[in-house]
């Protein structure tokens, strides 16, 4: 009997704290998720796109079709481990992500193929880029343009200005052909 008391009260010390983390955490998902529904919402509604809610860690996201490419807004939890394997994203933790697909069978390329993925490491100095701050880093490589910003992202209108600066390096790519690799 005591040894069934000692193992209970073990068992308490160690299950009472995990069963309140996850409680913890579950409800500040929900409360990000209510959160996220207006802005993203709107924003959607006002590119002609669909708002999906995500559950847990997924995320929720954005996505609207256009005839040459995709664009999508999504939140992110990104791995330690991911983190070191591609250029994105400069630790772990959470980012919203700003992307564009374009649709590879017709043709259109942000930077030539075969070019690594390219950073604009000063983009402030770009007229069509610069209103989108210092804590906003762009990447692109042939077939996809990406604006990644640190955290959940509540400002709806510093995501639509992503969206419309992204959306207009495309037409002019689309335009005038791929961007220059940098050396």
């Amino acid at each position: 009997m005591r040894l069934l008391l000692v193992a209970a009260g073990f068992g308490a010390l160690f299950l009472l704290p995990l069963l309140g983390m996850i409680v913890f955490v579950q409800a500040r998902a929900k409360r990000r998720m209510a959160e996220l529904r207006g802005p993203w919402g709107q924003l959607a509604q006002r590119h002609g796109g669909r708002f999906l809610e995500g559950a847990g860690f997924t995320g929720s996201q954005i996505q609207i079709q256009r005839q040459t490419h995709a664009v999508e807004v999504k939140m992110t939890l990104v791995s330690v481990m991911t983190a070191a394997s591609v250029p994105y994203y400069p630790d772990g933790g959470t980012f919203t992500e700003v992307i564009v697909h374009l649709y590879p069978q017709l043709g259109y390329a942000f930077v030539p193929p075969g070019v690594a993925t390219q950073e604009l490491v000063d983009h402030t100095r770009v007229p069509l880029l610069a209103h989108l701050g210092l804590q906003a880093k762009i990447f692109l490589d042939a077939h996809s343009a990406r604006i990644v910003f640190p955290g959940v992202q509540m400002n709806a209108a510093l995501l639509d200005t992503a969206i419309q600066s992204l959306e207009s390096v495309t037409g002019l790519v689309m335009q005038h052909g791929p961007l220059p690799a940098a050396a």
